[in-house]
């Protein structure tokens, strides 16, 4: 492992609405409720929510992710993928370079555009820095997400500590 050497890459998309569902099931999403317990937020939190501009019922804001007509009635191009969504696919790019024994100590993303329903995500990397903390080598990486229109839609930062068995710098 030498400084600027690439991360490779984890290509994300094109970006569909089941793509972001099973995402949220898995992350447990907090404004991801029906029924009763919607009910039961929307009295103790009715911020949370704006009127369906069809049919004025109160919806969870987060529907604009997913709904293009929603999104686009409240001033926003289109659906696009949840921040936090962005931000665990570069933790999948980093994960993937740094192997089993590797550990992602620090992550710091900046999420800069929507990434729209359609879109497909290039998400690289490169080592820009490395040094020594007692039996581990700690790397520093600078990371971008690019959409298929070249537009850099997020940077990152992260540092990655790596088994101490890496050359020294």
């Amino acid at each position: 492992m030498a400084v600027g050497d690439s991360l490779g890459q984890v290509v994300k998309g094109p970006l569909t609405v089941t793509e972001m569902m099973t995402w949220l099931a898995g992350s447990g999403a907090p404004f991801f409720r029906a029924s009763g317990v919607a009910l039961a937020y929307r009295w103790k939190h009715p911020k949370a929510f704006v009127a369906d501009p069809d049919t004025g019922i109160p919806d969870f804001l987060m529907r604009w992710h997913w709904d293009e007509a929603f999104a686009q009635a409240l001033g926003v191009g289109g659906g696009f993928d949840f921040g936090n969504q962005r931000i665990s696919w570069f933790s999948h790019l980093l994960t993937n370079w740094m192997g089993d024994d590797g550990f992602l100590k620090r992550l710091r993303v900046q999420l800069r555009r929507p990434h729209y329903l359609a879109d497909t995500l290039w998400l690289k990397g490169r080592a820009t820095e490395k040094r020594r903390d007692g039996d581990m080598l700690l790397v520093d990486c600078e990371l971008y997400g690019e959409n298929q229109k070249g537009e850099t839609v997020s940077t990152a930062w992260a540092t990655v500590a790596l088994p101490g068995k890496q050359k020294a710098p």
